[in-house]
């Protein structure tokens, strides 16, 4: 038995019984590396993932590669989920010096921390070939081993010094759109090549960009990206809820894990698109993945877990793909000729001797789910006969947040109470778990930006979705303690952790901290009016990343383009709660670039006396909604045909 016994981290416990004599992050094994004058081996993955798994059976449990590992190294296994902060740090190395980066990620560290070599995926041979070169550099060639760790630090230190200024202004927004024109697949949807990510905030910026500027081109790729994903084999046609990227270009043959973040941030993209077209797909996509979250990632204490395997009894994608002979006994012939025609399965199979649903072949797909809902219910009942596939039970503040944001705007724009109710519960369950002298990022491990951030974001939707003004207060009182800690003046930003200081911008399959904190601060600005000293530097920050990386940057493409502008308030003064009344809802059906939302109670002291909501009282003792465009209102109105009047007047 390792040091690992005692952990709770399921990916840390599928290593407690290896023979490797692991280590969780921290001083003990560094001190010990100090020590004994050894090198240490970190390797950093997590639960779903389908070649950590592949790395622990084949490597991690062998006597011999144990006997190797123990002898050379001091061993430290990560759960990068748990420690973003220890991630973020060693995987920015990885970009900087190797390029090759993924997970597994495994480093070799001197005993004081610094990497000298960084890789992914290793067989049992070439791990021990490693092992063995290195346990010989370290007699005889010690001082080329720190000449190499040295270079590399130095090469960080310079990228985490890094200064970026810029001026947030229409050209910066306009060169994200037409990165992702460039980087855009004209038939198959999506961005780049193979292996291909959904990256849904890149569709949602596409989405608010058309909305401000009418550019047919941004709404053209949104929609055909979202309807290409949602017939493709990224998505669990049966059980719902995406997969986490493609292998190819035609999103046919995924990586089977299910990530909490990937199923939020879709759930926002999918919904906000049907909020635009009113297309019945993505209303049906929606509710089907915040039926897939509800029923099959939520705990009985109201929070979400963080992800599904991949792996099934050894095997990738095991849970998910049908042998054609299955197929054969649970369905009639009509129907197995209709997956043949529909969903591109045969008798061979369409992947590896099995079969993938892939929906490319429907000639109106929109037509066939009625076809298909009867044997997707006899499908799904087969398959929850084989159990379920492997899930990460973490609870974590920062996806949690997402979900939170996103069933809460998802609840209002399809007039779902019951999704808002959903995301109030596991919101109440990480405020009262999580958040302590600060804020946690699971139960024994402190926040990073991301959590601020993210649960901000969540909180924020949350309050415009119920009109609970204690929701907006603690996500004010969120952002100060996050300025408070994370706030750096040289930087003018915000860092993402005080392990791996790094003011980190880059929007990849999550969005930064930073771009998410400043659409969060420019509505909690426009709302309170205390934040505009540190969005002035950080809008020149993340607008100078943008310059140079636009394609990383459609998160804080978002946010932008409310920092450039119009944007819009919508104050409604209502003794009635935001889900009972009618006004508000009538509001929610119009999609209002840049548009804030507040509903607030007359009788409500600390909202009335925000800066936004000062002077606007109910009229006639009527609810009554103001207008405002850069907070300056029209006239108050109390008449639902005037309000509808004033509605469609707006772009």
């Amino acid at each position: 038995m390792n040091h690992l016994k005692d952990q709770k981290s399921p990916y840390l416990k599928l290593h407690a019984d290896n023979p490797i004599d692991w280590y969780p992050w921290g001083q003990e094994a560094f001190e010990r590396a100090r020590k004994e004058d050894k090198p240490i081996f970190l390797s950093i993955g997590y639960f779903s993932c389908h070649w950590c798994h592949v790395m622990e059976r084949e490597s991690f449990r062998d006597e011999e590669v144990a006997e190797v590992l123990n002898r050379v190294f001091i061993n430290i296994k990560v759960d990068r989920e748990e420690r973003p902060d220890v991630d973020r740090k060693f995987m920015t190395y990885c970009m900087l010096i190797s390029g090759n980066c993924g997970w597994p990620l495994n480093v070799l560290l001197t005993p004081s921390g610094k990497p000298f070599g960084i890789f992914t995926y290793l067989p049992k041979d070439m791990l021990i070939e490693m092992a063995l070169r290195v346990e010989r550099m370290w007699k005889n060639d010690k001082k080329t081993v720190f000449g190499m760790a040295n270079r590399a630090e130095n090469i960080f230190n310079r990228f985490k010094n890094l200064k970026l200024n810029g001026f947030p202004s229409r050209k910066v927004v306009d060169n994200i759109f037409h990165s992702l024109v460039s980087d855009y697949d004209e038939k198959f949807g999506g961005f780049g090549n193979e292996p291909k990510f959904p990256i849904p905030h890149s569709i949602t910026f596409l989405l608010r960009y058309y909305l401000l500027t009418k550019n047919q081109k941004a709404l053209e790729m949104a929609k055909n990206t979202l309807i290409l994903m949602r017939k493709g084999g990224i998505y669990d046609h049966i059980g719902f809820g995406f997969y986490r990227y493609s292998t190819d270009r035609f999103w046919k043959v995924p990586h089977f894990e299910k990530m909490l973040y990937d199923q939020a941030l879709l759930l926002l993209a999918y919904s906000e698109a049907y909020n635009i077209t009113k297309h019945p797909l993505f209303r049906k996509t929606s509710e089907e993945i915040a039926e897939f979250l509800i029923t099959d990632m939520r705990s009985k204490e109201g929070a979400f877990y963080t992800s599904i395997s991949a792996d099934y009894e050894g095997e990738e994608g095991g849970y998910y793909t049908w042998h054609y002979d299955d197929l054969r006994k649970i369905l009639r012939e009509d129907e197995l000729n209709f997956l043949k025609e529909c969903y591109g399965i045969s008798e061979d199979g369409n992947w590896h001797n099995k079969n993938i649903l892939y929906a490319i072949g429907c000639k109106d797909f929109q037509k066939s789910l009625k076809t298909f809902e009867p044997i997707r219910r006899k499908l799904l009942n087969f398959r929850k006969l084989k159990g379920s596939p492997p899930m990460d039970d973490k609870i974590l503040t920062d996806w949690n947040g997402l979900v939170i944001g996103a069933l809460s705007y998802t609840g209002r724009i399809l007039k779902r109470k019951d999704y808002i109710s959903v995301a109030k519960n596991a919101a109440d369950f990480i405020l009262k778990n999580f958040r302590r002298e600060h804020l946690m990022h699971t139960y024994n491990i402190d926040a990073t930006l991301e959590d601020y951030a993210y649960l901000s974001f969540g909180l924020l939707n949350l309050y415009y979705s119920t009109g609970k003004s204690k929701y907006l207060r603690i996500c004010l009182s969120l952002v100060d303690e996050a300025i408070n800690r994370f706030w750096s003046e040289d930087k003018k930003s915000f860092i993402s952790d005080k392990t791996s200081e790094l003011a980190d911008m880059y929007d990849g399959a999550l969005p930064s901290g930073n771009s998410v904190m400043l659409l969060v601060m420019e509505h909690l600005n426009t709302i309170s009016e205390r934040y505009e000293r540190y969005l002035e530097d950080l809008r020149g920050t993340l607008a100078g990343f943008a310059e140079k990386y636009p394609s990383g940057a459609t998160f804080t493409g978002i946010a932008l383009l409310y920092s450039i502008g119009p944007s819009y308030e919508i104050v409604v003064i209502s003794n009635k709660d935001a889900e009972e009344e009618p006004m508000y809802s009538i509001i929610m059906e119009k999609p209002i670039p840049n548009a804030i939302y507040i509903i607030a109670n007359p009788k409500d002291r600390w909202i009335m006396n925000l800066p936004l909501l000062k002077g606007k009282t109910l009229k006639n003792g009527k609810t009554t909604v103001y207008i405002c465009k850069g907070r300056v209102c029209k006239y108050p109105i109390n008449d639902i045909n005037a309000l509808q009047k004033e509605l469609n007047e707006l772009p």
